[in-house]
């Protein structure tokens, strides 16, 4: 039983404090990978699911993004983003000068 303990703790202990080897960014195509990698803090050893949360809302907060997933397996953190659609063209209706 207390091996069983002991052995818990070191796997939860392992994981809380693993750090960021490498990052790897999937799905963004007009958004510079350096842009997102600012974001994340590589000095941060406690990689929990409140970082990975903080980490989700800064990215979200650029407001370049529609959807952001983050997954961190073997040292290595993977953001998923989709990005928002970029408007082309827009219309305005309204009063034209002439019934002014």
């Amino acid at each position: 039983m207390i091996r069983s303990i002991i052995i818990f703790f070191l796997i939860l202990t392992n994981t809380l404090f693993a750090e960021i080897k490498k990052v790897n960014i999937v799905g963004n195509t007009r958004v510079n990978s350096t842009t997102i990698e600012l974001l994340v803090d590589k000095r941060n050893t406690n990689i929990d699911s409140i970082y990975l949360n903080n980490l989700t809302k800064k990215i979200f907060d650029t407001e370049f993004f529609a959807d952001v997933k983050i997954s961190f397996n073997q040292n290595v953190l993977t953001i998923t983003v989709v990005e928002n659609p970029i408007v082309n063209f827009f219309y305005i209706n309204g009063v034209k000068d002439d019934d002014l």
